[in-house]
């Protein structure tokens, strides 16, 4: 109970004064980050650097976003620490992995910290400091069977958030906060246990739990779609419970689920799977994922993805994969030992017939998802079967790579050895693009990267590399470009676009060159394209643009707009245009006064800029040849 109390203590607020009742006399702090904040050994040497970052930042708050591994003397997170620099005043964000162990006592006796992105490093740490716990799920907490670190591709978001949070109440035995984590419409639907309930009932679950002995609800985000939708593995454990009329032993309970947050956080929708149904939770993600959008083109996709998705995660059967597979499907073995490539669906089903032919009740399991998108799948499956010839049991394990079209139709199958996740990860990467944004596979960040950035990037390595797939997948379905040049004035939907782009990329002396100018929060840039041919149809020639991008959730572009090359005023007009109702809407007042200022500064409008200054208005210049401290 000490530990909880600690833990408690720890994730509810950040007080100092509190904060202490829960260190070790003897606690040791280590944080080797670049900028970070180096070593202290005692409460004593450690309180006085925390009180100092309390005084220097105003509203200070923390939010769990993931739990990487926990155990009850342990506990290992990734959280973002939020507040505003009273100096400046302006708003900062910390991502951090936080590594705590407590002691006999409960109390806290080792802290260390490291990026957010080092989770792989921060599991080794805590695996060496409190020993590997290989039974946390069918494949290990985050590792294979082979006891490797799985280097999944999971976005985090409302679900997976609200996840963390539930387990965070759970440990620190906090009932009362349950009840803002769970929606009053709450619904749960448990298929191994054949019921249905509603939030009461939820809540209640939960609370028991928390009365148990040694109660633990671990979680392992397994992916994610959208902002509000998860698939992952829930472990669910305790050393006893007594009741009035019971008293149960040690005992722990493994599901898969999905679960889905509205729009507050709260959990509104949870389904839960047995630990081996993986591909019927994967199925259930995409068709939850086409019930939450809109009526229109994309959500038609999504369905249609969703009943591909579907028919290839079941059974092992050639007519049902048969109304999955678009007609010119491509299908790549890659493995060391690979036998087969294919172009059109009836020769894949050809392939499909001929192993029904060879063995008796050929089956397919799904064992573990690396990444997933709404328009692609990279999971590790395991092909099982007897062969009839010689009667003996197989079981084949490898890596299967599934992209979907426009039309949710499977278009391309990619096959790798089971212990190559690194390459089939890289190739995804390359057929549909990264949806990981923090991961180091992508381009080393700038002060101008964004998602929308990134995106661009994307676009000019896949020209370059002459992958016209690549090249095409960085546009969503819903993509529309307005042409705003003086000798174009054009709107282009998707494929109007893409049809106009593909007349000039299979010139095959064609380059692209792009040059970021600004960017608005994550999913708008601006920037300055140029296309160069060396033997187009009237010889050599070159096209030079400014435009503005706007990225969806998954980093696909959904709209463009392109300017003369030297409009830049109107291209940030447009850029700034598109900010506000978006991404800048909680900053409604800052923004506007923003806009105002550059109308002013870029019309020369004296008048209209010093009405924007408050009468006690005061700058303070640090440089030393500046101005230093003016007033009014």
């Amino acid at each position: 109970m000490v530990t909880a109390r600690s833990a408690k203590t720890l994730l509810e607020s950040f007080e100092p004064d509190r904060w202490a009742t829960a260190f070790a006399p003897a606690i040791e702090f280590c944080d080797p980050r670049t900028v970070g904040m180096g070593s202290v050994h005692g409460a004593d040497a450690l309180l006085p650097g925390i009180r100092a970052l309390f005084e220097l930042t105003a509203d200070w708050s923390t939010r769990v976003d993931e739990i990487l591994d926990l155990r009850s003397d342990a506990l290992l997170v990734r959280w973002t620490n939020f507040g505003t620099d009273r100096a400046s005043g302006g708003a900062f964000e910390r991502n951090l992995c936080i590594l705590w162990t407590f002691g006999v006592d409960g109390l806290l006796t080792r802290w260390e910290q490291s990026e957010a992105d080092r989770d792989a490093e921060a599991l080794a740490r805590f695996d060496e400091l409190v020993g590997s716990n290989p039974s946390v799920s069918p494949l290990g907490k985050g590792r294979t069977k082979e006891g490797s670190v799985v280097h999944r591709r999971v976005r985090p978001n409302a679900a997976t958030a609200n996840w963390a949070r539930i387990s965070a109440v759970i440990a620190a035995r906090d009932a009362d906060a349950l009840n803002s984590l769970v929606a009053d419409e709450a619904n749960v639907v448990n298929h191994p246990m054949h019921w249905t309930h509603g939030r009461s009932e939820s809540l209640d679950v939960h609370r028991a739990l928390i009365k148990a002995q040694d109660g633990a609800l671990v979680f392992e985000p397994l992916a994610t779609l959208g902002d509000s939708l998860a698939l992952g593995h829930q472990r669910i454990s305790a050393s006893g419970a007594t009741g009035e009329k019971f008293d149960i032993g040690p005992y722990e309970v493994e599901h898969i689920a999905v679960i889905e947050a509205d729009e507050r956080g709260c959990r509104r929708y949870s389904e839960f799977f047995a630990a081996d149904r993986l591909g019927d939770a994967i199925v259930r993600l995409y068709e939850c994922y086409a019930d939450l959008l809109p009526d229109g083109t994309a959500r038609d996709r999504a369905a249609a993805t969703a009943r591909s998705v579907a028919a290839m995660l079941g059974p092992y059967d050639p007519d049902r994969y048969a109304p999955a597979l678009a007609l010119a499907i491509e299908v790549v073995d890659r493995r060391t030992l690979g036998t087969w490539s294919a172009r059109g669906a009836e020769t894949f089903l050809q392939h499909v017939r001929a192993m029904v032919e060879l063995a008796d009740t050929p089956t397919m399991r799904e064992d573990e998802v690396l990444s997933l998108q709404s328009d692609a799948l990279l999971v590790r499956r395991t092909h099982c079967g007897t062969d009839r010839a010689g009667g003996g049991a197989y079981e084949r394990p490898f890596i299967d790579l599934l992209v979907f079209g426009i039309d949710g139709l499977l278009t391309r199958i990619e096959c790798f050895d089971a212990d190559r996740d690194a390459a089939a990860l890289a190739r995804f990467d390359e057929l549909v693009g990264r949806y990981d944004a923090a991961s180091a596979a992508e381009p080393p960040a700038t002060r101008l990267a964004n998602a929308a950035t990134r995106s661009n990037d994307r676009f000019v390595n896949a020209w370059a590399a002459r992958d016209w797939e690549r090249v095409a997948a960085t546009f969503a379905l819903d993509f529309r470009l307005s042409d705003r040049r003086s000798f174009v004035r054009l709107d282009l939907d998707r494929d109007q676009h893409l049809e106009s782009l593909r007349l000039r990329f299979q010139m095959g002396s064609s380059r692209v060159t792009s040059a970021i100018l600004a960017t608005r929060g994550d999913r708008l840039a601006l920037g300055r394209v140029r296309f160069e041919l060396a033997d187009g149809y009237v010889g050599p020639s070159d096209t030079e643009a400014l435009w503005t991008c706007e990225v969806d959730e998954q980093g696909k572009r959904v709209t463009m707009v392109a300017f003369n090359a030297d409009d830049l005023d109107a291209a940030y007009a447009e850029l700034d245009e598109r900010y506000a109702p978006g991404e800048a809407a909680p900053f409604a007042r800052s923004a506007a006064g923003v806009r105002a200022f550059s109308r002013a500064l870029a019309g020369r409008d004296w008048d209209a800029m010093t009405a924007l200054y408050a009468p006690d208005f005061i700058m303070r210049d640090h440089r030393p040849l500046g101005w230093e401290t003016l007033r009014g």
